[in-house]
């Protein structure tokens, strides 16, 4: 085909009314560049060679530069732009990249901000680590430092002890002497636990004692009441006797070995060799027990019947013996009045005023001191109560 034939071809054929055209409004592609465009094709399709076309080209871009027509162009280009309607996913593309370099701007400032909240936790964190090494530091000196008040304290506490030990046993002492309403209360063998004892030894050991008699039988008969309780009685009685006997013996062999001496010298002596006798009575009770147990000359009774009242009998050596070492000894009241004072003495198995015969002794603290321990009486039953 050849070029007037494309001519023609692109002419309108038939001559239409021209309309009046405003040129602000068209764009510019129109105005220049389409023009171009069609000469560009004309050239390439008329001509083989490109490079001839390229040479054009640049030919037409240069005389529009010397007629100053690529400044005005470029004018049109951007007005022709800026009027084309807007482009709705330009604009959400548009407003993504703001919203993205605005988060990446508030993202920044986080990281910034995150640094140095880092850097003032890590300057904290040494700070509060080297506060804290130095209070336990502190810690231990305070423990050590209370290990050795404690330490102190119990020493001191034990001094204050030994000497408030040493102070009361003086003062105790001087309390107790030749006065028994005071006893020491460190004492096992002081009155109050003897009394305790005494009255234990009624109703344990005198019980097995009274029935071991009543199954002895001599001469094919056996004992009746009346009769194993005054065989028991009497050991007690022999044995008390002995025991005050032996102690007041080894007193005076002691007093004859210090006559001479200062009055308040044998007084200290005589306490002191008292409290040896209570210290060591288990050895002497026992050396008393072996020794009455042969003595049928002063323990008849208890020589008889040992065998069966072995227990009873070593018990009383024990009491007995401890009752009169005491300052001022203790008093077992074996003499009852014949109407008897309820007071000291309670019934045994009948109701009655007057004394039939007596069962166990009242223990005194001393001579005319407090009563520590009723003794047991059999009464004889008034006459009132016999015909009722």
């Amino acid at each position: 085909m050849s070029d007037d034939s494309l001519i023609c071809i692109e002419e309108d054929p038939v001559p239409v009314k021209r309309r009046k055209i405003d040129i602000q409004n068209v764009p510019l592609r129109l105005v220049l560049i389409e023009p171009y465009r069609r000469i560009w094709k004309w050239l390439m399709s008329t001509f083989p060679c490109r490079y001839l076309g390229s040479c054009l080209l640049g030919c037409c871009k240069y005389v529009l530069h010397l007629f100053g027509l690529s400044s005005w162009i470029r004018k049109r280009t951007h007005s022709s732009e800026t009027n084309d309607p807007p482009d709705p996913d330009e604009e959400e593309r548009q407003r993504l990249v703001n919203q993205i370099r605005g988060l990446q701007s508030q993202l920044d400032d986080l990281n910034r901000e995150h640094n140095a909240l880092r850097y003032r936790h890590h300057e904290e964190t040494a700070n509060n680590q080297r506060e804290i090494e130095h209070f336990k530091q502190l810690n231990r000196n305070s423990e050590l430092r209370i290990m050795e008040l404690n330490r102190e304290r119990d020493e001191l506490k034990k001094s204050k002890d030994e000497a408030l030990s040493r102070l009361s046993e003086m003062m105790g002492v001087k309390l107790r002497e030749n006065n028994p309403a005071i006893t020491d209360l460190n004492d096992p063998n002081r009155p109050m636990k003897l009394g305790e004892q005494f009255n234990e030894l009624y109703e344990n050991e005198w019980t097995e004692a009274f029935l071991e008699l009543q199954d002895l039988k001599t001469d094919d008969t056996s004992l009746n009441e009346e009769q194993a309780v005054k065989i028991l009685l009497n050991i007690l009685k022999e044995i008390n006797e002995q025991g005050i006997a032996e102690f007041t013996l080894q007193l005076s062999g002691l007093l004859q070995s210090v006559q001479g001496l200062p009055e308040d010298d044998i007084k200290d002596f005589i306490k002191s060799i008292k409290d040896a006798y209570k210290a060591n009575s288990g050895k002497y009770a026992s050396l008393i027990h072996k020794k009455i147990s042969t003595d049928a000359l002063h323990c008849p009774t208890v020589v008889k019947y040992f065998q069966c009242c072995e227990s009873y009998i070593e018990n009383c050596a024990k009491i007995c013996y401890l009752a009169a070492v005491q300052d001022p000894p203790m008093l077992l009241h074996f003499d009852p009045e014949t109407v008897y004072d309820k007071q000291i003495f309670k019934e045994y198995t009948t109701m009655g005023r007057r004394v039939k015969f007596l069962v166990w002794p009242a223990l005194f603290l001393h001579k005319g001191g407090p009563l520590l321990s009723k003794g047991v009486v059999q009464p004889l039953p008034d006459f009132i109560l016999q015909v009722i």
